[in-house]
């Protein structure tokens, strides 16, 4: 057992390896979004600091939107905050703030969602990729308890890697995965949405890109529409 269980952590830290590997190639050359104004003279972000239940700091980005929803950013193994940034700009426009954070942890969604409860924020959407988004299933199924887990309205799933069956029925549930996602197994993921209760949607996408890889592709429009509508 505790080879097996050794095993499993060796393949785990392998793939976020492979994962950090895949970011850095598909993201060398490309410009980080700045602390700064937007076109429309807006403050884009502030950075935060979450005080995590293990004594240490996550540093997140958060986007002011002036209303009362927020979204909470989880990224895949990967990616980074900064893989949301586009996304996190756009829900700007709608009044809509986010918190992009760097760190994939249950420890962090939950440090993020209470971030967001003191800001005052009444209605939470969790936005993960890959391994993000199967600790935020895990994060709603085992941590998240009472008023903190009535003001999670909405959870978008991006080709989770793993994660738990999700029953609520007072959280929506969206499903984003490319059919022949390189990393991810398709089959796994519509196993995961079937068993998952209602209200929910599953988009499928064709290619192989996986998670926030999706970003860079012919899809970007209409997956930004979805997690915004």
């Amino acid at each position: 057992i505790t080879n097996n269980k050794l095993y499993e952590e060796i393949m785990k830290k392998s793939f976020l390896i492979l994962l950090e590997v895949i970011w850095v190639i598909t993201t060398f050359g490309h410009v980080k979004a700045k602390s700064a104004d937007n076109k429309r003279g807006e403050t884009v972000n502030e950075k935060v600091e979450l005080k995590l239940e293990n004594g240490t700091d996550s540093t997140a980005e958060f986007f002011e939107g002036n209303g009362k929803h927020a979204v909470a950013f989880v990224p895949g193994g990967g990616a980074r905050k900064e893989s949301y940034y586009f996304l996190a700009k756009h829900l700007q426009t709608f009044k809509i703030s986010s918190l992009s954070l760097d760190e994939r942890s249950e420890d962090a969604i939950l440090s993020a969602i209470d971030f967001l409860t003191k800001r005052g924020f009444e209605n939470i959407s969790l936005v993960g990729g890959s391994i993000g988004a199967a600790e935020i299933l895990t994060t709603i199924k085992y941590s998240i308890i009472g008023g903190q887990k009535e003001r999670i309205n909405r959870v978008i799933l991006i080709a989770p890697y793993g994660g738990s069956t999700l029953k609520s029925n007072n959280i929506k549930k969206l499903f984003i995965v490319a059919k022949e996602d390189s990393i991810s197994s398709f089959a796994s993921i519509q196993s995961l949405y079937k068993d998952t209760s209602e209200p929910k949607k599953l988009k499928v996408y064709a290619g192989s890109n996986h998670a926030e890889q999706l970003f860079k592709s012919k899809h970007k429009e209409d997956i930004t529409e979805l997690i915004i509508d």
